[in-house]
């Protein structure tokens, strides 16, 4: 479900991408068009944080497959010891 609400800024974390997205555009048609190095940093700036929340939701995605991982590899083992 999205969610928005600016008074608690509460966003869902489609929207936030979203958001980035079209923001990172933005600034790199900015860059392009005037070609100021500010635009440029700006640009470079919303690109770092956009892939480091990303590499971050995937990170806890390849972290939660491995506790299911592990969680069904114990209980396989704790169903052997009890034969």
């Amino acid at each position: 479900m999205n969610s928005f609400s600016l008074g608690r800024l509460n966003f869902s974390s489609l929207y936030h991408y979203l958001t980035l997205d079209v923001v990172l555009f933005f600034y790199q048609f900015l860059f392009q068009y005037f070609g100021t190095n500010c635009f440029l940093f700006l640009s470079q700036y919303l690109i770092f944080i956009s892939l480091y929340m990303r590499f971050f939701c995937f990170l806890r995605f390849v972290i939660l497959m491995f506790l299911i991982y592990l969680k069904s590899q114990l209980s396989y083992i704790l169903k052997r010891r009890m034969q």
